[in-house]
């Protein structure tokens, strides 16, 4: 409408807030285009305050991109225009920017000179209160990189006494921030907790996402420093999450940019080719309604010889019933497989990844037997993720029917021996005693591999049961021609309803340790496939409270 007017400085202010309004959305290209129209309008009025200001933004959204040289370029000549005007908002806020652009280049000196420049002339102008928290916050944050936390602390301190008397809650939360990050700089941990504690209450209630999350990461470096681990990896996970749906809304909008981009250039090319799309559509159509004739007589004919064959007719309705039998538990096997991979896989690594960025970013200030506590979390994590993946493995193994037996006369009593002797660190750290009375000469016709899998599965998941303490119990028994395998522990047994969806895949949940330890779930259920190929039966005998006993079999011959 404007531009039909040919009013040229409402059409310049008008490009220009469609610009402010896109580079707070992120859109930053399409900011850039209409700054450079505004820009434009503005240099043909003759407007020498507008194109000062439009100059220092174009140079902002460079400053965005990280191209500081390129943005000083535009930010100098705002600054010589507003020399020339002899403004000194106008001179101040340009020595800003380019003190920014010389911080971002950690060319520090030249900064602080920058920042200085702009905050003196504002302190001689009667109304221009609102900017002093703003230079001295610049001042402080260049003598914090400088290592000068002394200063750095006196001008930040500054920077929140001016931001409180106009009640600017962004700079007071930004204020208390950096007095937090500097003191907890000179290990006064009290104090940074204070003024952290603050920042973060203050960033939450006005919704300052990315200040929430530099608030968290600094507190978990804080509870780190004090020895409370726990406290510190959960402010850290809160921290990391908040930084994943940051960096996705970012690349989201600029996605998005990307699409309105490439939408605009093949606007013109889908118009001209209109003609020929309808032609292709109509077509298609003719070869539809082809098709779905043909179809339709195939349908009736393959009607027809079902109903002159009854039997064929049942037949293949039960083979129909069997196949969704299958295919529901084929999906059920899915939906688990893909639920393990999503949450029990997922899990341990964002664990790894936490403790791993907290030693690459802190790995010179912690102590040595910190490191190593955390060394130890992330063996243990990465040892517990391989055994899940293995369970996997194995149990996709027999799901795709590419399991290969080798039945051949085992003695159960080695197999056992194997298996107690590799879990007894697992037990001993929870001080719990394994007893193994399956004797010598205890043989059974099975597979190796299957076997040694089923007895250690069933004496990790007793381990994992069993309160510190507790016992665990071997036993074998002949009955006729196979020999029933039992394991016993005092641990805290389980409900009927726990037992009843035992062994079944879509009931089938992860349940954590008596020390937290975390699974796939799918240990009885490998059990289950392997004990059944062997051509054996497997059972739970329990109560809450008082402990569980698994119970297999297998053949003496086959």
């Amino acid at each position: 409408m404007f531009g039909e007017l040919q009013d040229s400085a409402w059409l310049g202010k008008v490009s220009n807030n469609i610009a402010v309004v896109n580079f707070g959305l992120g859109n930053t290209n399409e900011a850039l285009r209409y700054y450079h129209i505004s820009l434009k309008i503005r240099r043909n009025l003759q407007d020498s305050i507008g194109v000062s200001t439009i100059l220092n933004n174009i140079g902002m959204i460079f400053q965005d991109w990280n191209l500081n040289d390129e943005a000083l370029i535009w930010h100098k000549e705002a600054l010589q225009i507003a020399l020339d005007l002899k403004d000194p908002k106008l001179i101040a806020y340009s020595y800003s920017n380019i003190g920014k652009c010389f911080e971002n280049n950690t060319e520090y000196e030249i900064a602080l000179d920058y920042y200085l420049r702009g905050f003196n002339i504002y302190a001689k102008e009667q109304d221009s209160r609102y900017s002093y928290s703003f230079f001295l916050a610049n001042i402080g944050s260049v003598y914090g990189k400088m290592g000068l936390r002394d200063s750095a602390l006196k001008y930040y301190h500054q920077s929140l006494f001016h931001a409180k008397k106009i009640n600017n809650t962004n700079r007071i939360a930004i204020a208390e921030y950096m007095l937090g990050k500097n003191l907890f700089a000179i290990n006064e941990l009290d104090s940074a907790s204070m003024y952290i504690q603050s920042s973060y209450q203050n960033s939450s209630q006005n919704a300052y996402t990315e200040l929430i999350m530099d608030n968290l990461f600094l507190l978990a470096d804080i509870e780190d420093e004090r020895g409370n681990i726990p406290k510190a990896y959960s402010y850290f996970k809160d921290a990391s999450l908040l930084k994943d749906s940051l960096f996705n809304d970012v690349e989201l909008k600029k996605l998005i940019e990307l699409q309105i981009q490439y939408y605009r250039e093949q606007e013109n090319r889908l118009l001209r080719k209109n003609i020929d799309t309808q032609g292709i559509i109509i077509q298609k159509q003719k070869n539809t309604k082809k098709i779905l004739i043909a179809s339709t007589l195939l349908i009736l004919l393959f009607l027809i010889l079902i109903i002159q064959s009854r039997s064929s007719f049942k037949k293949l309705n039960k083979k129909l019933q069997n196949s969704e039998k299958d295919l529901k538990e084929s999906n059920a096997n899915k939906d688990k497989f893909f639920s393990i991979i999503s949450h029990d896989l997922k899990s341990p690594f964002h664990v790894i990844s936490g403790i791993a960025d907290l030693l690459h970013s802190r790995y010179d200030q912690l102590p040595p037997e910190k490191i190593k506590k955390h060394l130890l979390l992330i063996k243990n994590t990465s040892s517990n993720t391989y055994s899940m993946v293995q369970e996997l493995l194995q149990w996709a193994l027999t799901q795709t029917g590419k399991m290969n037996y080798a039945f051949e006369d085992i003695d159960l009593f080695k197999i056992s021996r194997v298996v107690t002797e590799f879990l007894n660190s697992s037990a001993h750290s929870k001080e719990i005693s394994i007893e193994n009375k399956i004797v010598e000469n205890t043989i059974v016709n099975a597979d190796k591999k299957a076997v040694e899998t089923i007895i250690r599965n069933l004496v990790a998941n007793a381990i994992k049961f069993t309160e510190s303490g507790g016992k665990i119990l071997l036993e074998a028994e002949y009955k006729a021609d196979e020999i029933a395998i039992s394991i016993t522990d005092t641990g805290i047994g389980m409900s009927q309803k726990v037992k009843d969806s035992l062994f079944k895949i879509e009931d089938q949940h992860s349940t954590p340790g008596t020390n937290n330890e975390i699974g796939t779930g799918l240990g009885l259920i490998l059990c289950k496939e392997f004990v059944e190929q062997q051509g054996g039966k497997i059972w739970a005998i329990s109560e809450e409270g008082r402990g569980s006993k698994f119970v297999f079999t297998l053949p003496v011959k086959r």
